[in-house]
């Protein structure tokens, strides 16, 4: 018996790259006649059981095609890469969470509130680490719209990618870097 796969996981990213899509079967037809976006939400597509229904195919053949259609997008991809072009930053300047003193642990992390200030922008190119990045049409909460980028990580979620930079709105890189050699240094001396 086979690991489980998670089919609607599978049918949501045969959609968002239906190009690769090859074959005849009613299934490769429904699936390219789908229009979704990664952005959209999961809720509009069809799962295994619905698609099994709507073609009269069994379930267990369905999902089994949906597994090789699958296997061929993944082959496909090392002679055609898919081009992700949809890029997406999310500016979060703020006080790390272990650096705030009384941290309110119902908060949602993207919730803004006193502390921070978060935007979603197109940019031309993602900030690094260690550079200044100043937001100067942020209005109002004035310690929370410029400071130094201190991580940047990359999400790809299907069609579109997300890059969070990571803004401390005091202090520069050198104290992130001061911070994770603590770090390393108290783990170093209890064996980990």
């Amino acid at each position: 018996m086979g690991a489980h796969r998670n089919y609607n996981w599978i049918i949501e990213t045969l959609v968002l790259f239906k190009g690769y899509l090859t074959g005849d079967s009613p299934l490769v037809s429904k699936l390219i006649s789908i229009e979704y976006s990664s952005t959209d939400e999961m809720e509009n597509l069809p799962t295994n059981q619905d698609l099994s229904d709507e073609l009269g195919i069994p379930r267990v053949k369905l999902n089994k095609e949906l597994r090789e259609l699958y296997d061929q997008f993944m082959n496909r991809t090392w002679e055609k890469p898919p081009e992700i072009t949809n890029v997406f930053h999310t500016i979060m300047i703020s006080i790390p969470w272990d650096e705030r003193k009384k941290p309110d642990k119902k908060r949602m992390m993207f919730e803004p509130d006193e502390w921070a200030t978060y935007f979603r922008l197109k940019l031309t190119h993602a900030p690094r680490i260690g550079e200044h990045i100043d937001l100067a049409f942020i209005e109002g909460n004035e310690n929370y719209k410029r400071g130094y980028v201190y991580d940047v990580r990359h999400s790809i979620y299907g069609d579109y990618h997300e890059i969070n930079v990571y803004v401390h709105p005091f202090n520069n890189y050198y104290h992130q870097w001061d911070k994770m050699k603590k770090d390393f240094e108290w783990k170093q001396r209890r064996g980990w």
